[in-house]
């Protein structure tokens, strides 16, 4: 599809490098209360899997929280949203990292 007006917010790919599920995925803009909604809704994203994201809102500045499928989270604040285009969760020792490339 082909449109003549940007979109507003920040469109990135997710990639779950994890290794378990990933579930729950929220995000909101820093300057807000709240974790927001979650963005999977039902559909997980298995390891080794990526979806595609649109955050629709043009703040700079974010926190994210991931929550995966044995019940355990990770979240991460004031994250800059310019000059990447995809997320990767990893798992790096006994904590989980996100890269942004």
């Amino acid at each position: 599809m082909t449109s003549n007006t940007a979109e507003a917010g920040k469109h990135f790919t997710f990639v779950n490098q994890s290794g378990k599920t990933i579930d729950m995925f929220f995000a909101n803009a820093n300057s807000q209360d709240g974790w927001g909604l979650n963005i999977f809704d039902t559909t997980p994203v298995y390891n080794g899997g990526s979806v595609g994201i649109n955050l629709g809102q043009n703040a700079r500045y974010w926190k994210f929280k991931v929550v995966y499928n044995d019940g355990s989270s990770t979240y991460w604040t004031d994250i800059d949203t310019q000059g990447w285009s995809v997320m990767t969760i990893r798992r790096n020792g006994s904590k989980y990292t996100m890269y942004f490339d």
